[in-house]
């Protein structure tokens, strides 16, 4: 899906006009989200494809994934048991840290 979606809309988002916020909080716009389209803009999407993106990589992070569905399930069955109600846009359904990485 990642690969489709540099693929498709990467030229797209690379030309999206530089905002203030992005210039003063990000680096002057050097993220990936925000850097124009270029060699640095290439340079940067090449890392993500080969590094971060590579299957591999992804598959390195399967057990962490799974450990955290583990505990969103377990913390949905406590409250459901304790009667509490679950709220879907409350903390628990934020996106945890470990998620990409490990504690």
């Amino acid at each position: 899906m990642v690969r489709y979606f540099l693929q498709t809309y990467d030229h797209s988002f690379a030309s999206c006009p530089r905002t203030a916020a992005a210039t003063h909080i990000l680096f002057n716009s050097t993220d990936l989200g925000f850097v124009s389209y270029g060699p640095y803009w290439t340079l940067i999407r090449r890392a993500c494809v080969t590094d971060v993106f590579h299957p591999r990589r992804l598959l390195s992070f399967q057990p962490i994934r799974r450990q955290e569905t583990r505990n969103l399930i377990h913390s949905l069955l406590q409250k459901s048991r304790s009667g509490q109600p679950i709220v879907l846009r409350g903390p628990t359904f934020r996106k945890p840290p470990t998620t990409s990485s490990p504690a």
